[in-house]
């Protein structure tokens, strides 16, 4: 590509508020090289792949709150139950 890493400039400093990325290669697909659009356009695959990456751990960081927070409120209202048991007279451990 002549000019590549210009044009790429372009279409990444053009985009007003998003970026819609669909591709069907990784960074590692591309031959080693040394044609500066075809370098940046690697570049753009890692920084990708790297927020998708850091997308799904964020997501399972959330997913395992939100299952310790279900469990926290299982057991407090089990703590409930317990106590209601309690004040009826119930002997427990």
């Amino acid at each position: 590509l002549v000019n590549g890493a210009k044009r790429l400039n372009v279409l990444f400093s053009r985009a007003k508020s998003t970026i819609e990325f669909i591709c069907s290669v990784k960074s590692s697909d591309f031959a080693p090289t040394k044609n500066e659009g075809v370098l940046r356009l690697r570049d753009w695959f890692v920084f990708i792949e790297n927020q998708s990456e850091n997308q799904n751990n964020l997501e399972q960081e959330h997913n395992d709150f939100k299952h310790l927070l279900k469990a926290e409120d299982e057991f407090q209202s089990f703590l409930n139950r317990f106590d209601v048991l309690r004040q009826r007279g119930w002997e427990l451990p």
